[in-house]
Order: structure tokens, then sequence, then C-alpha cells
């Protein structure tokens, strides 16, 4: 028997509008959260010292993490509610940030990139089910706002951490910092939220996983894992190419902290921040090497 929607009689909630709208702010940070780690693997690989296919094993055992979440913990919010599982997935993030700020080795980096996959997989089908949940009737917005705010969650992920790794200082902790007071006030928003699901017996049946297709779906599914596996395959790509491929240093920069800058090639004065440097002016807002220089004729 389903146990009706919860709106807490005698105490404020938010409305429904601004639960819609702060569930998909939150949405897009975990998959911002997810990203933001990509900028600082030659940072990490500098100080810690590990081959670049440790660093590509770093990287990749986020989605196995996230894939195993949701296979065994996709449906639980249909019998736990939805915003007990949100809340869940924020603090499994927000553990994943205090992990990355202490990180001091690569054992580190897997646990925190593991940390960052169960929230992420605990958060996409409750967050995307309160949205269906929340919408205006007759609306389409809630699969539009899923399938936009998780790209664009990656997409800001990697070029503002980008940014910061080559202009701000403390760039392993800044942004993690910056991620554990935006989870923070996630939470405490989440907290003051009616709950938009319903609850259910049933919870740990739930975790025996199962991977079925409905007949009707199989031949636009079939026709669409293509698509979906390709586009998200070529993010990947992009986040882990300049990742991969830079040979880098860290060295002072100013206030003491570090930065990271490539030793490779010739640019030995080009920070590794590849999405910021494409976006912010291409090759004339890098600073080049003295030996690179042509004088102009007298």
């Amino acid at each position: 028997m389903d146990t009706p929607r919860v709106f807490y009689p005698g105490r404020r909630t938010l409305p429904k509008a601004a639960t819609f709208w702060i569930l998909a702010v939150l949405f897009l940070m975990l998959f911002f959260a997810s990203a933001a780690a990509s900028p600082l693997y030659p940072v990490y690989q500098a100080r810690f010292g590990f081959s670049a296919a440790t660093l590509t094993a770093v990287f990749a055992v986020y989605v196995l993490v996230l894939l195993a979440t949701l296979l065994f913990f996709g449906t639980v919010s249909d019998y736990l509610g939805r915003l007990p599982v949100i809340v869940t997935a924020l603090v499994f993030s927000m553990a994943g940030c205090a992990v990355f700020l202490a990180a001091h080795g690569v054992g580190a980096l897997y646990l925190a990139r593991s940390l960052q996959g169960i929230a992420t997989g605990l958060a996409s089908g409750p967050t995307g089910s309160a949205l269906i949940d929340l919408q205006p009737p007759g609306s389409r917005r809630a699969p539009l706002v899923t399938s936009v705010f998780s790209t664009f969650g990656l997409a800001l992920g990697a070029l503002i951490t980008s940014v910061l790794v080559q202009y701000a200082p403390a760039p392993t902790h800044l942004i993690w910092w910056a991620l554990l007071a935006v989870f923070a006030a996630g939470i405490a928003a989440v907290l003051a939220m009616a709950e938009p699901g319903v609850r259910r017996p049933g919870a740990l049946a739930s975790l025996r996983p199962r991977v079925a297709v409905p007949r009707p779906a199989r031949g636009t599914f079939a026709v669409a894992v293509p698509c979906i596996v390709s586009g998200w395959a070529l993010g990947g790509l992009y986040l882990d190419a300049d990742v991969v491929g830079a040979g880098v240093k860290v060295r002072p920069h100013r206030g003491g902290q570090d930065r990271c800058v490539p030793v490779n090639n010739d640019r030995v004065d080009e920070p590794v921040a590849a999405p910021a440097r494409d976006i912010l002016g291409g090759e004339a807002a890098t600073p080049k090497h003295p030996s690179q220089e042509t004088k102009e004729p007298k």
C-alpha cells in the first residue's frame, strides 16, 4: 500500500516551482562535480607521480561505480521517497569533495571518484522522477531539463575548473571547498521541500538488479543507443585527451600556491587548462616562452 505524499502540515515548505528548479540545479551540480576533477588530473599526476594508465583508471572508476549504483539502487526512491535518496546522494558528493581536499596519494583519488559515482548514480533516478512529479500537468519540461542539465553540468565543471587551474591559487582545494558549500546549501534546501513522491514497502526487494526494455520501446531504444553512447564517449574523450596527453610539472604560483604547467613540447609556460585556453582566447591568451618570441625587424 502506498503512503501518500507528505506535505508536513504545520511547517512551511518550498513552493513546487522553486522545488523543481532547485532540484534541477542540484542535478546539474552533481554532474559539474563529476567533471571538475578532469582538469585537475595533471596536477595530481605531477604531485603523486603515477602513470598514464593509472590516471586513465582513476578517470574510469567513476563510470563503473555509477553504473553499479544505478543497477542496484536505481529504483529505491520509488519505495523510500525521492528526497531521502537525494539527500543521501548529496552527502556522498560532499564526502567525495572532502576526500579530494585531503588527497595525498592515488588511493584517495580512487575513493573520491567512487564516492562521486555513487552520488550521481543515487541522485539520477530520484531527481528525474521528482522533476516529473513536479512539472506542470501536460508539460514535457522534466525530460528536457534532465537531458540538458546533465550535459551542461559536465561542460561547466570542466570549463570553470580549467579557469581556476589556470588563473586561481590553490587549484586542488578551491573548487572542492566551493562545491562543499553548494552541496551543504542543497541539503538544507531539500530538507525544506515537500516529498513529491510516495513511499511504499519493498525497498530491499528493489535492490535485486533487473535489466529490461519494454517491448514497445525496443526499436526506438536500439536506434538511440549508438547515438547516446557515441555522444557520451566523445565527451569523455575530450575530457580525458588533454589530461592523458600532457606532461606536466607543478611550480609555485603567486601567493605561494601551486600552478600546473606542461613540460612537453615547446610550450613550457602554457598552463594545463585547455578548455579555458580555447574558449577564453586560444593562442592569443597563451603566454609564450621567450625562446618562441620573434623579434621585429628594426
